[in-house]
């Protein structure tokens, strides 16, 4: 098989020829000399059975590459790719520095690598100052290689997460992923792995460390299984870190990748093919090791006298004869531990394939030696079709319903309809279409929630290739805020869950306190309700007031005696309610901002707030983070949440002038108003707050909100 590698110097930017010979020191300004500047950008992460930088990747970091000169007094020189720079620079004399860039500087990535080097120089009056600089890879790279073999024998599954402060890369043994590349931060320059595994046994295990790391270093986890006699499966779990610095290797580095599937495969599925149509098709599979089993298996192979399931590796001689005079050859080339194989589905064969109208899929399985795998479904569609289906809108798949549509290639002879079923249910049901020129639809309804569907088109007894989608109706974590970490602050999760919910309690604890916490004596269900109690934070006079809050996001930073919050976390479902349980005490603001915010002043009725937002924000970085809204209460810098803004979808919001009635809660609900239903959302933002204008200081020390169990409602 092809072996892809990341060159050593995979391309090389000769931006400044020999200008000019030493006896032209007659054309020099006074006091000047030039500048003979070489740059190459290195990459030395050999990556085997993965995509190659091609000759266009090569074109684009050529056009993208920058370059800046800088005096002692600054940037002096900047250049945008290689052919913006002239054949010569002339400087005066004195000390410079070049500083060139090269690809994509992004926080956590698969694919996206940043080249970066800085070096001192000084030009000499008069004289040519030769000058080579080389970038390399900034990124923290990490490989991940599983011992399948050994873990097998333990884990049904297993998984393997890398993780720094910017986000998470995760890992499993037939992903297309072996490398990483991290930029951290200088000031937690800490990587975390989490290995989460099932054991045969059905129980789980996680495993987690942290280590220190440095940029331009490749950072190799191993992970094997040594069986010890004990009967607990991770505790025999063997983690191996192998660190190299880049610029120290010199040999190749060999991250083995599962095979990679072409031919055929490389086309759009389904694939079509007309009646009768009679031709060879050929799929290929390159390994990075040797082929250990190929599995061939087709619900339909019997129909034309072929094994319902083969693995081609292990046939007889005999067998594989006997599958060439049916139809179906292959050829394997090995050569350096790689293998390449060609299985040809010939001409005769395929003409049986497509005798009539209908589809046959066959599930293609690839694993190598060293446990590899790739499964994927060719799929083809014979036709004299006179129907096909259309992979479905996203935005047309709602947590009840959702929209089928389809063309019509020739004039229909039969009735037209889809048929649909849960995932792996084994019976079809079946939706009229509506035709209109040459498409037609169905409206599916009575769906399930967050639920897998098959559908295919049919038209008579002839039916089509299978495609599927998911319902939305998901709902909030932690929904009845019982579970909880952590003393002051006190955080709204449990120690060993994500973060979806935050508060203001991180501001509050650096003067010791909570504004935000669990109350076990009202609550809807279960056992805790969340209580936000308002309150002046601080010692004496010294200190501010803060509204008891909860939201979904992440309290960033304290600036003073402000806050600075990450707004929204991901999500695409378009919910059309949000309910619950609420209970409000509603106190008389003693507390108000005198240059800030006047609609509440000092002795009015406090206001509560609980408001809800669906949408596709663009989102704001703050210390290497996205989120859909950054929030900064501090006056000179405020930023609120606007829910006018373009990417809102849906907004709601509730308003509480006075104290719910009972000791109790009470049921709520908040309608969300969409603008458009045509837009799928990339996230949600929910903030409740016992002072609603808390973000002006403005509020009562006696207002005191409690909420539990929140329920997203579809239609």
């Amino acid at each position: 098989m092809k072996k892809y590698i990341f060159n050593l110097s995979f391309f090389s930017l000769c931006l400044f020829t020999l200008l000019w010979s030493c006896d032209r020191k007659e054309l020099y300004t006074e006091g000047e000399g030039t500048v003979r500047l070489n740059v190459d950008i290195e990459n030395t992460i050999d990556v085997v059975a993965t995509r190659a930088l091609n000759a266009e990747d090569e074109a684009r970091l050529k056009e993208e590459c920058e370059i800046r000169l800088y005096s002692q007094n600054g940037l002096i020189q900047y250049y945008k790719g290689v052919d913006e720079i002239p054949e010569e620079i002339t400087l005066r004399g004195g000390d410079y520095r070049v500083k060139i860039t090269a690809g994509d500087s992004v926080d956590v990535s698969y694919h996206e690598v940043f080249y970066k080097k800085e070096k001192n120089f000084t030009v000499v009056a008069g004289e040519h100052t030769p000058l080579e600089v080389v970038g390399r890879i900034v990124n923290t790279v990490v490989g991940v290689e599983f011992d399948d073999a050994s873990l097998q024998t333990v884990f049904s599954e297993y998984t393997v997460t890398i993780s720094s402060v910017k986000g998470e890369l995760s890992f499993v043994p037939e992903g297309e992923h072996a490398l990483g590349y991290f930029i951290v931060p200088e000031d937690n320059a800490i990587l975390e792995y989490t290995f989460e595994g099932t054991a045969l046994s059905g129980a789980t295990y996680t495993r987690s460390d942290q280590m220190e790391v440095k940029g331009s270093t490749l950072y190799e986890f191993q992970f094997s299984y040594t069986d010890q006699g004990t009967a607990s499966g991770g505790a025999d779990l063997k983690v191996k870190v192998i660190t190299t610095p880049l610029e120290e290797i010199t040999d190749e580095v060999e991250i083995y990748q599962r095979p990679f599937f072409y031919g055929i495969f490389e086309e759009a599925m389904p694939y079509y093919l007309d009646v009768a149509e009679a031709r060879d098709l050929e799929v290929g599979i390159a390994t990075s090791s040797s082929l250990k089993r190929v599995i061939l298996s087709c619900e339909r192979f019997a129909e034309w006298a072929l094994p319902a399931y083969m693995d081609v590796m292990s046939l007889k001689d005999s067998e594989r004869e006997g599958l060439a005079e049916k139809g179906l050859t292959y050829r394997l080339k090995e050569a350096n531990g790689k293998s390449d194989m060609r299985l040809i589905f010939g001409a005769a064969l395929v003409g049986k394939f497509t005798a009539e109208n209908g589809w046959v899929t066959i599930t293609v399985s690839a694993t190598d030696e060293n446990g590899k795998n790739r499964t994927e479904d060719l799929i083809l569609t014979v036709g004299g079709s006179n129907v096909v289906a259309d992979q479905v809108l996203p935005q047309e798949v709602f947590a009840n319903r959702a929209t089928l549509r389809g063309q019509i290639v020739n004039t229909p002879e039969e009735r037209v309809y889809f048929r649909y079923r849960k995932s792996g249910d084994p019976q079809w049901m079946e939706a009229e279409v509506e035709i209109n020129g040459t498409s037609f639809l169905a409206q599916l309804t009575g769906l399930s929630p967050v639920t897998t569907y098959e559908y295919q088109v049919a038209e008579g007894e002839s039916v089509y290739a299978i495609y599927t989608f998911t319902t939305e109706g998901a709902q909030l974590p932690n929904n009845s805020f019982e579970r909880w970490s952590g003393s002051t602050p006190l955080l709204v999760h449990a120690a060993d869950e994500d973060r979806f919910w935050d508060t203001g309690n991180q501001g509050a604890a650096t003067v010791g306190g909570n504004v935000t916490v669990y109350d076990e004596t009202i609550f809807a269900s279960g056992n805790r309700s969340i209580k936000m109690q308002s309150q002046f934070v601080g010692v004496g006079i010294f200190g501010k007031f803060a509204a008891g809050n909860v939201f979904a996001g992440k309290y960033l930073k304290t600036d003073g005696m402000d806050g600075v919050l990450g707004f929204g976390r991901e999500f695409s479902d378009r919910p059309v309610k949000m309910r619950g349980y609420i209970k409000y005490n509603c106190g008389i603001v003693d507390y108000a901002s005198s240059t800030e915010y006047h609609e509440l002043t000092k002795g009015d009725p406090d206001q509560g707030s609980v408001y809800i937002a669906v949408g596709d924000w663009e989102g704001e970085e703050y210390n290497g983070e996205t989120f859909p809204y950054i929030i900064k209460t501090k006056e000179s810098e405020r930023q609120l949440f606007d829910a006018d803004v373009e990417g809102t979808i849906a907004y709601g919001e509730k308003t509480l002038y006075e104290s719910t009635t009972g000791e109790g809660m009470i049921p709520f609900e908040i309608e969300l108003d969409y603008r458009t239903w045509d837009r799928k959302p990339t996230a949600i933002v929910i903030v409740a707050s016992a002072s609603k204008y808390g973000d002006y200081f403005t509020g009562s020390s006696e207002s005191c909100m409690w909420l539990d169990d929140l329920e997203l409602v579809y239609e």
